[in-house]
């Protein structure tokens, strides 16, 4: 990314901020809450320097936490009798992701921002119907 080292700072630190109260928070909902903080510290930050691997990464991370709270909302609006999982293992997936996303940025290894989008878009889209499905034909390994 071509950006001042001091927005690349703050990317992380609130990066980190955000992955450390998705690990202590319980509740699904509240971890979803936290995690939609990354898309909008990037919105922020593409608006004062602009980048475009930043507008990427925001649609990445904004894609993830809509179908987040997609699945969020069939599993209450089914009473926890959806078909569609999530759990612990999901964000935990996540927050990892988050980590490797922030190292990532201190290292200028935009290379791997890529990869780490990739497995971020193709987690958001296991947790969906079409890609749970294909989990349960074992085309989607997670």
């Amino acid at each position: 990314m071509k950006i001042s080292n001091e927005l690349k700072e703050y990317l992380v630190k609130e990066i980190r901020f955000v992955k450390e109260k998705m690990i202590a928070e319980k509740n699904p909902l509240k971890k979803n809450y936290f995690y939609s903080a990354v898309y909008g510290a990037l919105d922020r930050s593409f608006k004062m320097e602009y980048d475009s691997l930043l507008v990427f990464s925001h649609f990445a991370f904004v894609m993830s936490y809509n179908t987040i709270q997609g699945t969020l909302a069939e599993i209450t609006q089914s009473g926890g009798l959806s078909v569609l999982p999530l759990d612990d293992k999901d964000f935990e997936f996540i927050i990892k992701q988050l980590e490797n996303y922030a190292k990532a940025i201190e290292t200028n290894a935009d290379e791997e921002i890529y990869h780490i989008l990739e497995k971020v878009i193709e987690h958001a889209y296991s947790l969906s119907g079409p890609g749970h499905y294909l989990i349960e034909k074992g085309v989607i390994k997670k």
